[in-house]
């Protein structure tokens, strides 16, 4: 996974916000992403939903601003995709029941002082936020839209469709070329 992880920070185009799950991160919590790079959620993640820094556990409301925040749905083996509008920080949370109180938060263009990533982290694990429901996708978003909902990587059962098995998603192949590399030079 150290390779993996080493790589990816190597190549910012394909900028992937994981974040890490009852005190033990998987990956980079947070990430940098310009305007237009679209970062996948890590096809291993339940769901992700936008959230607001004050308020690290709930999903991001529609005001007379802006649009409700991203939700990917509860969901695994997917790709959610979301468009970075702008350089403005992004948080999101694990959807799944008592993820964010243990600390399953992210972030995109977190600033290094002032409302960081541990700040917004620290709050998500003091948060007493009910559960929320899972009401299915929702693409929009603030400062980063969902352009694609999430789609499978495990194909389809029903034989109609087309199958997701054989998609590569970036995160997926800068995973295997790390791997290759990491092979040729131990």
């Amino acid at each position: 996974m150290l390779a993996t992880s080493s790589f990816l920070f190597l190549l910012p185009a394909l900028a992937a916000a994981q974040y890490g799950g009852y005190g033990a991160p998987v990956g980079p919590t947070t990430t940098t992403a310009a305007a237009v790079t679209v970062p996948s959620a890590p096809p291993d993640t339940p769901g992700q939903m936008n959230s607001a820094f004050e308020s690290p556990c709930v999903h991001l409301a529609a005001t007379s601003d802006s649009p409700t925040g991203f939700d990917s749905g509860l969901t695994q083996a997917s790709t959610f995709t979301i468009n970075i509008t702008d350089t403005q920080p992004i948080w999101f949370h694990c959807k799944m029941a008592t993820h964010c109180l243990s600390g399953m938060v992210g972030s995109i263009n977190a600033p290094p002082t002032g409302n960081t990533f541990d700040a917004f982290m620290t709050a998500a694990r003091a948060s007493t936020s009910p559960t929320e429901p899972d009401n299915g996708p929702v693409l929009g978003g603030v400062h980063g839209v969902a352009i694609a909902g999430p789609t499978s990587s495990t194909g389809t059962s029903t034989g109609g469709g087309t199958s997701g098995a054989v998609k590569v998603t970036g995160s997926t192949g800068a995973a295997l070329l790390s791997v290759v590399l990491a092979f040729f030079l131990a």
